[in-house]
């Protein structure tokens, strides 16, 4: 074997499209792993917001139909306050490994925005079933991360600084729902996102809500 020299066909179905050299391939291999390593999230190795944006603009191209859900931690930073950054590390690492899990990144796309919210990108038919179980599956799973703390109930100051107790964390999921004909009413994706988002957070426990956008007429 001749990395330099050795070529190989290209086959679209089952007529010829081309061929190319294997050292043209492990260069274009290296540069998309190199691409994904810079704009990784260093804790989760997840892509973080440049290629999340990418893939969105691909798909507005494309004009196809997918779903955004935003995964979001709730009770999350005291949490982290009351437990420290490693075990809140271990919270958010969990997160991605469920995700990871349950998700089929050939078909769907998990990224990491930062801190603890989370990202996913479907095209497959059946993404709520998908969210559904990795709620529950959280939820199952969640109190482990509370080692030495019954009931996983905890105290912590607010915002204001005022000692209040918190409860287990919980996981919310704001999604919205896009087909192809609602881009031409130039919809602000993260503004309904954001909206999604916050109607799942005020939902008791681990949830999902999804945002049923309001399209003029053309």
């Amino acid at each position: 074997l001749d990395i330099h020299t050795d070529e190989f066909i290209v086959l679209d179905g089952s007529c010829l499209a081309g061929k190319g050299r294997m050292i043209d391939l492990l260069h274009e291999i290296t540069k998309l792993q190199v691409n994904r390593a810079r704009h990784a999230n260093p804790l989760t190795l997840l892509p973080g917001n440049v290629p999340i944006q990418q893939l969105l603009q691909k798909l507005f191209r494309q004009s196809v139909a997918f779903a955004v859900c935003y995964f979001d931690l709730d009770n999350f930073k005291p949490f982290n306050d009351f437990f420290g950054f490693s075990r809140g590390d271990k919270v958010i690492r969990f997160v991605a490994e469920l995700l990871t899990a349950n998700i089929d990144d050939q078909v769907d796309f998990i990224g990491h925005i930062g801190g603890d919210d989370f990202v996913a990108v479907f095209r497959s038919a059946n993404w709520r079933d998908t969210v559904e179980r990795i709620l529950l599956q959280f939820d199952d799973s969640i109190g482990g991360l509370y080692i030495g703390h019954i009931g996983c109930v905890i105290t912590a100051a607010d915002r204001d600084g005022r000692e209040r107790q918190y409860g287990q964390m919980t996981l919310s999921v704001g999604a919205v729902a896009v087909r192809p004909s609602q881009w031409r009413c130039h919809i602000d994706l993260s503004e309904e996102a954001s909206i999604a988002k916050h109607h799942a957070k005020a939902m008791p426990g681990s949830s999902l809500y999804v945002h049923e956008l309001q399209v003029e007429p053309p």
